[in-house]
């Protein structure tokens, strides 16, 4: 799990003050949990530095819990539940921690219908068609599977005459995959010649038996731990200050 711990000692604000010792665990939640709220706005500013037009599925991706007087600990962490097959921590650990990253939901499914070898990986090419944040759309991840017959394994109980005549249209059709060995053309995804003339064929992925590596380039605990040592001295004379004014 990614996240940073905001449990900061307040012995040294205690002095300072004149809080009632019962007053103490109030105001050290809320400052705890207000220090994670802004420290997780700095990491999310820290996010739009570090990655290239990330999307909003990215730059929502942090969360805070929240200290308690029973818990004297605030958290920000990256989600780690999925949304839509993709789970957030799967895609931000090689990002702060560098190395290979998890298979995504589109390589399962071509690997599991047959489309692309098992253990390997599809690549972008270079002059695949992005969107506006530079990445490969999910409408068209969804128009190649489904012109592969890899959205589902619907087909595994069908006739060897069926499959024949289904796969001849599939590969009369926009895109088509070529296995390793099988062509002249490296292996991966092409879209045909309705973007050009001439015949011409775009590789639109490239597959790959090497896991892509990447190198660390989101400092999240540096960032978080920097911020929420600056924050919490502020946010702490301010919750003692909202104690102060409730005390009865």
């Amino acid at each position: 799990m990614i996240k940073v711990s905001v449990n900061v000692d307040a012995t040294r604000a205690l002095k300072r003050l004149d809080l009632a010792k019962s007053q103490v665990p109030f105001a050290t939640a809320l400052a705890l949990t207000r220090t994670a709220q802004r420290a997780k706005e700095g990491l999310k500013r820290e996010i739009a530095r570090s990655f290239d037009r990330p999307r909003s599925f990215t730059l929502s991706a942090l969360v805070v819990k929240r200290a308690t007087k029973q818990n004297l600990n605030a958290e920000v962490k990256v989600k780690d539940n999925a949304f839509s097959g993709r789970s957030a921590v799967n895609w931000f650990n090689p990002e702060v921690y560098g190395g290979g990253r998890h298979y995504k939901g589109f390589e399962l499914l071509l690997q599991r219908n047959g489309k692309m070898p098992t253990g390997w990986y599809a690549i972008p090419a270079r002059n695949a068609p992005v969107d506006q944040y530079g990445n490969i759309s999910g409408s068209l991840l969804n128009k190649i599977l489904s012109q592969l017959g890899a959205r589902r394994d619907s087909s595994s109980n069908e006739s060897r005459k069926l499959k024949a005549s289904r796969n001849r249209r599939r590969q009369s059709g926009r895109y088509f995959a070529v296995w390793p060995g099988e062509s002249h053309l490296p292996p991966g995804i092409y879209e045909r010649a309705s973007f050009g003339s001439g015949g011409a064929l775009r590789m639109v992925f490239l597959y790959t038996s090497k896991a892509p590596v990447y190198k660390p380039r989101y400092k999240f605990y540096e960032v978080g731990q920097q911020l929420a040592r600056e924050y919490f001295p502020q946010e702490f004379r301010k919750a003692a200050a909202v104690a102060m004014g409730t005390r009865k």
